[in-house]
């Protein structure tokens, strides 16, 4: 047996992890996130409630992302920061102001955004999976318990799902839907998958 080759398969191996982390990281930054600056329709079912109107996506000069969601007459429902590693809520209407409510609104708005929610090092590290043929899978380990799996393009410029997993059932799948080619979302629907809580979104254009 040559000496060499345990040592030259090691070589193999590592060069090929870091290929495949370098890449699977260059292909989750470059993902465009599922909303934009700009404005959405939006309807949110929660805790037997049903809210509408509208909420804005703003990124900031220090790179963090404001989304805020008001009523036809201007009330805040809530107003959230999202950095890179963090968010905060700057205000929360009394009757959302709940625990449990609060971790899932900025869950599911941090997997629009991919910012926010998840640990650093897998922020800066994710893990890529096999997909189907013409797809890649990006997977994120969320600062709370469970992952994030992005389903994308070959190309990453578009992501077709996202899926936030606990350990033995899924959490909360987002199905974003496109016109023509565009790598914009033009609605998104997340749908919780244990509680009755869904948030529907369509983007807004500056003829409305």
């Amino acid at each position: 047996m040559n000496p060499f080759l345990p040592f030259v398969s090691f070589l193999l191996l590592l060069t090929f992890s870091q290929a495949s982390g370098a890449d699977s990281s260059r292909c989750f930054k470059e993902l465009p996130a599922l909303v934009q600056t700009g404005k959405y329709r939006t309807s949110v079912d929660v805790l037997n409630k049903h809210l509408s109107g509208i909420l804005i996506f703003k990124w900031q000069d220090d790179q963090s992302i404001r989304a805020v969601f008001i009523n036809e007459m201007g009330v805040t429902f809530f107003d959230l920061s999202f950095y890179s590693d963090r968010y905060i809520y700057n205000s929360i209407m009394e009757s959302l102001d709940k625990k449990a409510v609060r971790l899932s609104l900025a869950k599911d708005i941090g997997m629009l955004l991919k910012q926010g929610i998840f640990t650093s090092k897998s922020w800066n590290n994710p893990e890529m999976l096999l997909g189907e043929t013409g797809t890649k899978n990006v997977l994120l380990k969320l600062q709370r318990k469970g992952k994030v799996l992005y389903t994308c393009n070959a190309e990453c410029t578009r992501i077709l799902s996202a899926t936030n997993s606990g350990r033995r059932k899924k959490v909360v799948q987002i199905t974003p839907f496109y016109t023509g080619s565009s790598i914009q979302a033009d609605s998104v629907i997340i749908q919780h998958q244990t509680v009755h809580f869904t948030i529907r979104l369509k983007k807004m254009y500056d003829s409305e």
